[in-house]
């Protein structure tokens, strides 16, 4: 508003200011709004923001259908009828609300939980290993079946389904990638090391 302010006002000392001079240089006929309109004196009047209401203000051709008025005011509007306009428009054109402290907190909260959920869902599509899960699943149960061996209290079938739970992790980790996706290998080789750092401690125990 006020940078719309200002330069309507020094677009208001401009058409005073050459009018005075015109009249004492050029021999300019006095006119009763004591003022030249910008269009008299430049080809293109041109702006952005306020100052592209205060051009297109400007260069309104005056509606009268008198000749001579029209001689004597080309344009429709002076500058000073711009700065009367930003004064009484201003507080409907340029409202200066702030948003409630918690209301940014929620808004920023929100907006941060939907972009993790979104780029775990991304990550979670591109470097997730379906044989973890099942690699898990067969070292909790070897462990629980090793503890009940070591205290003997394990029956045929569960030193059976011991033996079956350590070839299905070896098979599974020794699984070679026929895609060749390289970042399947990553995840093997990451999955491969931290079941072989469990499978060699259960092994020594």
């Amino acid at each position: 508003m006020y940078s719309g302010f200002m330069t309507a006002s020094f677009v208001d000392y401009m058409e005073q200011n050459a009018y005075q001079q015109a009249v004492r240089s050029y021999c300019l006929p006095e006119r009763k709004s004591g003022r030249i309109a910008m269009p008299e004196l430049f080809d293109s009047i041109a702006g952005s923001e306020t100052g592209a209401i205060i051009a297109s203000s400007l260069v309104i051709k005056n509606q009268s259908t008198d000749p001579e008025a029209v001689a004597a005011q080309p344009n429709e509007h002076f500058a000073d009828d711009v700065k009367t306009w930003f004064h009484d428009n201003t507080d409907s054109l340029y409202s200066n609300e702030h948003v409630a402290g918690w209301l940014k907190f929620i808004i920023g909260l929100v907006f941060s939980l939907v972009l993790s959920a979104i780029f775990y869902k991304i990550a979670a599509m591109h470097w997730n290993d379906p044989a973890y899960d099942e690699n898990l699943t067969d070292l909790k149960t070897l462990i629980s079946l090793e503890k009940k061996i070591n205290k003997n209290k394990a029956t045929d079938e569960q030193k059976e389904q011991r033996q079956n739970c350590k070839d299905c992790i070896h098979k599974r980790l020794t699984e070679q990638d026929e895609e060749g996706d390289k970042k399947v290998k990553h995840m093997k080789k990451s999955n491969l090391a931290r079941f072989t750092k469990a499978y060699v401690k259960l092994d020594g125990e």
